[in-house]
């Protein structure tokens, strides 16, 4: 997907901290929406997590998406147990859990899927 947005594909926001790329994320529009986008991925170095990067990053995302007349943000997490820092992190961006897959990726290892409604509260 990287490379696919390095073609145009999808867009790609990068976080830089001391000169150097710490994070980035991958995002799209939601193809047959009128204005939702797909939050792909949100990576932060190992090192640096917890540093407010990702906090950062999830700003941009909401600012660009708002700037492209979207409205709306939707992402899909593990359910695994070693998952939940990241969805701890989506919950206090205020995304919503809005539906789970049983076992989607593998035998107990659920999809959760996450929406955030921008510019007002949960999508129910």
């Amino acid at each position: 997907m990287v490379d696919d947005g390095l073609n145009g594909d999808y867009t790609l926001l990068g976080a830089e901290r001391e000169g150097t790329l710490s994070g980035y994320a991958c995002i799209g529009p939601a193809t047959l929406t009128v204005s939702a986008w797909y939050i792909y991925w949100i990576c932060v170095q190992r090192e640096v997590q917890g540093t407010g990067i990702g906090r950062t990053l999830q700003a941009g995302i909401e600012d660009f998406v708002q700037e492209a007349g979207g409205d709306r943000l939707v992402l899909e997490a593990s359910g695994r147990h070693d998952n939940e820092r990241a969805r701890r992190f989506y919950a206090k961006a205020g995304f919503d859990e809005v539906g789970r897959i049983p076992e989607f990726y593998k035998p107990g290892d659920d999809c959760v899927v996450y929406c955030k409604i921008l510019g007002r509260g949960s999508p129910r």
